[in-house]
């Protein structure tokens, strides 16, 4: 006993600045991010709460949209569908990146998702993957990202090693202004303009995403079983438009086509 109380008298100074660090990270709301967080929960307590229903979601959720998205700020899946709660069951991932299946037992957050999404629920009817202009994520694919000795972005190189095929069929496709235009369902392209080459980078990346998707036999199952549907979805920032893959004609085009 004596030895344990010479033990916390004597690192006293080491506790309490490990209670002043955990102080620091749980309730620290001095940035302004925070601040405006915070202020709009107010906003969203005072007039956007209603207790009714978000008593009857407590309950129980009832999703029948599994849809996945990039990491990416600029895109809001609730925003640009004017979407409620309980509609959308939603994972956000860099590059809205699947991993494809592998013989490796080792955990996956994403494949996790997936799992719980159609395994877990029982309402779920459509999947969509959903990129998005300007991608960094694309940006950094096309880019062929290397890491510097730091190690600081080795996951996001691990990533970029990941879509090593989504870059190499982007390069194949842009060799070609036809199947550009094909491709993009338009007119007229610059296989050489800088937004046009991202634009090819993230809607293949997209399409992969979804042959990813598809490496799961439950998917599969789902899929064969009409049970199931997959989109893939393109948000321009820019224009707010949304456009959809066509698997068909190999394109894609507006979802209000």
């Amino acid at each position: 006993m004596q030895r344990s109380l010479n033990y916390l008298l004597n690192n006293k100074h080491m506790f309490i600045k490990n209670a002043q660090n955990i102080m620091s990270f749980s309730f620290n709301y001095s940035t302004k991010g925070i601040k405006e967080l915070i202020n709009g929960h107010k906003i969203f307590k005072q007039n956007i709460y209603d207790k009714s229903k978000y008593e009857k979601l407590y309950e129980d959720q009832n999703p029948k949209i599994f849809y996945i998205s990039c990491s990416d700020s600029r895109l809001v899946p609730n925003i640009i569908t004017n979407s409620l709660p309980e509609d959308l069951f939603m994972l956000r991932t860099i590059g809205n990146y699947v991993s494809p299946k592998s013989n490796s037992e080792s955990y996956d957050a994403t494949v996790s998702a997936l799992e719980f999404a159609l395994n877990g629920l029982t309402s779920i009817t459509d999947i969509i993957v959903c990129g998005h202009s300007k991608c960094g994520a694309c940006k950094a694919i096309r880019n062929n990202l290397k890491d510097d000795d730091s190690g600081k972005l080795k996951h996001v190189v691990k990533f970029v090693a990941d879509n090593e095929n989504t870059r190499n069929e982007a390069n194949a496709l842009l060799e070609d202004e036809d199947s550009v235009k094909h491709f993009l369902n338009r007119n007229t392209v610059d296989v050489n303009d800088e937004n046009t080459i991202d634009e090819v980078i993230e809607k293949i990346s997209v399409v992969n995403q979804l042959k990813n998707i598809k490496t799961y036999e439950f998917v599969d199952e789902k899929l064969s079983s009409n049970t199931l549907k997959m989109h893939g979805w393109y948000f321009d920032i820019k224009s707010g438009n949304i456009e959809a893959y066509d698997s068909i004609k190999k394109q894609f085009r507006s979802i209000h086509d």
